[in-house]
């Protein structure tokens, strides 16, 4: 389960990891490609090393509806985590960012619109 949705077996994940951001994305379809709606996860950016994609999950979450309605996941984890200052800075103006556009989203396209 993923927050208020749940994930099936059949399922499709279309995934982004922006190199210049603190979040990536899942887009996530049901079998029938039906939008079920997004996963982001606050991240430090992601780097490749050695052809690995690498990134480092701060805990915080934000499940997108297709309505474009949004819960946020794991607050009270990422309350916890050790996070110097400015990476808090960080993952707020990044989540703030990421709210934004919620206006904006469409299937597939969340990419395009950072």
């Amino acid at each position: 389960m993923l927050g208020p949705f749940d994930v099936l077996h059949g399922d499709t994940f279309i995934e982004y990891y922006p190199h210049n951001r603190w979040f990536n994305i899942m887009e996530i379809h049901a079998p029938d490609g039906k939008l079920r709606g997004w996963y982001c996860n606050l991240t430090r950016p992601a780097v490749i090393q050695e052809n690995t994609l690498i990134w480092t999950d701060l805990a915080l979450d934000v499940i997108i509806l297709p309505d474009k309605s949004f819960v946020l996941d794991d607050t009270d984890e990422y309350r916890a985590l050790p996070l110097d200052p400015r990476e808090r800075r960080n993952v707020v103006k990044e989540l703030r960012a990421l709210l934004s556009h919620l206006k904006d989203l469409t299937p597939c396209t969340m990419a395009v619109v950072y």
